[in-house]
């Protein structure tokens, strides 16, 4: 149903079926097929078709309206769990005493420095073999 309502917004946005049909790559009378099926599926004719080019009656409208809104919102949950999504939560980091003393730990910082700036990451590390646990949240100062 959802590629029938984007052939909708389509249409409406092209004022065509073959306008539509190539802003979506299809023939029209693929544009055709999914705006019938939409009409079926909702029970309703969204389209004047006594007119040429057909248009949107008036619950066409109606529809188009929830429609661009409906695959906007599909959209921003696609969003949240894409893989080109910015990484959020909390990261912990434990570390040999070796390496936490300076090997690692300025580029985790910077790395939690800058993410958490943008409030998406907040990050704790802790160097191993001892007590203390330095927080990004503190801008690295030791936790004890």
């Amino acid at each position: 149903m959802l590629e029938d309502l984007r052939a909708l917004v389509e249409f409406a946005q092209a004022g065509s079926i073959a306008g539509a049909a190539d802003r979506l790559f299809r023939t029209p009378s693929a544009i055709t097929r999914q705006v019938q099926r939409l009409e079926a599926a909702l029970g309703a004719e969204l389209l004047d078709r006594s007119v040429k080019p057909p248009r949107l009656n008036s619950l066409g409208s109606k529809v188009l309206e929830q429609a661009r809104d409906l695959l906007q919102r599909t959209e921003a949950l696609k969003s949240l769990t894409s893989s080109d999504a910015e990484p959020h939560g909390l990261l912990r980091i434990g570390l040999a005493h070796a390496l936490a003393e300076g090997t690692l730990i300025e580029p985790i910082q910077a790395l939690t420095f800058v993410q958490g700036a943008a409030g998406n990451l907040d990050g704790d590390w802790k160097s191993l073999g001892d007590n203390t646990t330095a927080d990004s949240r503190t801008n690295g100062r030791a936790l004890g």
